[in-house]
């Protein structure tokens, strides 16, 4: 996406169904990220190094790959953009980027 900010952020809305819609939407995201956070670490204890998603409250599973799991999306007809998906790192690495 290119342009100003505000109007990439004019378009997300229109592209969203209206600025209700989007921030439902948003909403609804934020909501299956933190809970596919909430349970990532049990998760990472039996598939580590896997990716993992959820949508809609329902978790929908692990892959092995990020390719795997885009396949199963599409195969499935899920729209990736609206799927909170996390990655099991193991072991979990803090990333500490130092400003130039």
């Amino acid at each position: 996406m290119t342009g100003t900010p505000a109007a990439i952020l004019r378009r997300i809305i229109e592209e969203g169904g209206g600025l209700e819609n989007t921030l439902r939407e948003m909403a609804l995201f934020r909501r299956d990220a933190w809970r596919l956070d909430s349970i990532a670490q049990d998760l990472t204890k039996e598939y580590p190094n896997h990716w993992a998603a959820m949508l809609n409250e329902e978790f929908i599973g692990v892959w092995k790959t990020h390719g795997a799991l885009m396949r199963y999306l599409r195969r499935y007809k899920f729209d990736p953009s609206r799927v909170a998906i996390q990655f099991l790192e193991h072991p979990r690495r803090i990333h500490i980027l130092k400003a130039a």
